[in-house]
């Protein structure tokens, strides 16, 4: 073979018998050879043999081969049992997953848990003669022989009446929309699910109420002279740039409206009180809807407005 290429002498002579007689010297050269030496590896072998390379003809090819491709001297015996799994063999058992149980996260109330049940109903009470027999009126009436058809009865604070409860779904409540469905429950656990009416609005009840059928109908307050206790934030919350579809006199005559049917409207506010509007903090009887809010403060509120 020669030395810088991968054609042998019998490549060769296979192609000078196939062209026949021509000029054997170019093709010769054309492959590599010098004819000399071509005609002595022709003579030293059968006409039907070809001769097969020898080890160092064929090293300096391998050595130019090498330097292109780079060599691999330690090669890695590569054994059948290692790489392929026997169907005799027991399938080890999988290994074991470890769930984590996600913990649901608990919605704590805005009221303190150990005064919510004072403070609803504190904020929906209502006065009415249903206490025991009211000894110094019914002395007065014998006195001037006044006939007792109806023993007069001592004025006691409850929550018989039940409220009507007003829920804002407008874009400032919306932070507190499970907050709004918690206070729905608590307070028909306080007054009874009989008692409370509840309604949906937005902004402003004056737009319009949702009741509890899902119809949409004009506002009117309740006819049992009962609280109208209003969760919403009166204009305060939100984004400054949201479109509001009322006006803070709204609520003022809310409460005008609940006043003429011998109610109170009692709004409960879960934004701080340096947000409210001024002239709605001073006319209505404004709460906040907080865990510092205590008893004291709501009946003092009651007592004044």
């Amino acid at each position: 073979m020669k030395p810088n290429t991968r054609i042998f002498v019998g490549d060769l002579v296979r192609a000078l018998r196939a062209i026949g007689p021509g000029d054997r010297d170019s093709v010769a050269r054309l492959l590599g050879f010098e004819w000399g030496t071509v005609a002595q590896a022709a003579e030293s072998q059968p006409q039907n043999t070809v001769q097969l390379p020898r080890r160092e003809d064929a090293a300096p090819a391998r050595e130019l081969e090498s330097e292109r491709v780079g060599v691999v001297e330690n090669l890695i015996p590569f054994r059948m049992e290692r790489t392929t799994y026997s169907a005799s063999r027991p399938i080890p058992p999988p290994l074991p997953i470890q769930r984590v149980t996600a913990i649901p996260l608990t919605l704590a109330p805005l009221f303190h848990p150990g005064w919510e049940r004072c403070l609803l109903s504190e904020s929906i009470h209502t006065e009415r003669d249903e206490g025991g027999i009211h000894i110094e009126r019914a002395t007065e009436a014998i006195a001037r022989l006044q006939p007792l058809v109806r023993p007069p009865r001592e004025r006691v604070r409850t929550t018989s009446r039940g409220c009507q409860l007003l829920i804002d779904i407008g874009i400032g409540m919306r932070p507190y929309a499970r907050d709004t469905e918690v206070m729905i429950k608590s307070m028909k656990r306080v007054a009874g699910k009989q008692r409370v009416h509840v309604l949906r609005f937005v902004d402003s009840p004056i737009n319009g109420v949702i009741d509890e059928n899902g119809r949409d109908v004009p506002y009117t307050p309740p006819d049992t002279a009962s609280v109208v206790l209003a969760l919403t934030d009166a204009y305060c919350g939100g984004p400054l740039s949201a479109l509001r579809s009322g006006v803070a006199k709204d609520w003022l005559a809310t409460a005008a409206i609940a006043h003429d049917a011998n109610s109170k409207l009692v709004i409960l506010n879960p934004y701080k009180p340096e947000r409210w509007i001024p002239a709605l903090r001073r006319k209505l009887v404004m709460v906040y809807w907080d865990r510092r809010t205590q008893v004291g403060d709501l009946r003092r509120l009651r007592k004044v407005r």
